[in-house]
């Protein structure tokens, strides 16, 4: 029985900024939707915790299959190009992307009440 790549992880490696400009302009958007909406609950802070949430759970999912991955690979004594769509170059930039996307978030989590000064 052969391996089988989760197709969700694939489509991450393979797409990282489509991914990563979903979660943050889903957090962002939202967040002055829902600020100007609703002024008086402080949302635009909450939607960039909802955006850390994202950015972590989408690109979590990733990491979640490098790291049998790389078991897989240590156990097999088999340290060069992995094959798939796992490649070198397509995984770094999807792990900068969730760095930046979970930065953004934080961000717009911690200091979000200073953009409508409130």
């Amino acid at each position: 029985m052969a391996y089988t790549y989760p197709p969700f992880p694939v489509w991450v490696v393979k797409n990282p900024v489509v991914a990563a400009t979903v979660v943050t302009l889903f957090g962002i958007i939202g967040g002055l939707i829902a600020a100007i909406l609703l002024p008086c609950h402080n949302l635009f802070e909450r939607f960039g915790s909802v955006t850390t949430m994202l950015g972590l759970l989408v690109f979590g999912s990733l990491a979640s299959e490098l790291l049998v991955r790389s078991q897989g690979t240590f156990t097999m004594q088999n340290d060069g190009e992995p094959g798939g769509p796992f490649k070198f170059a397509p995984t770094r930039k999807a792990l900068t992307l969730q760095t930046i996307v979970v930065c953004i978030g934080t961000l717009q989590w911690g200091f979000g009440s200073l953009v409508f000064a409130r």
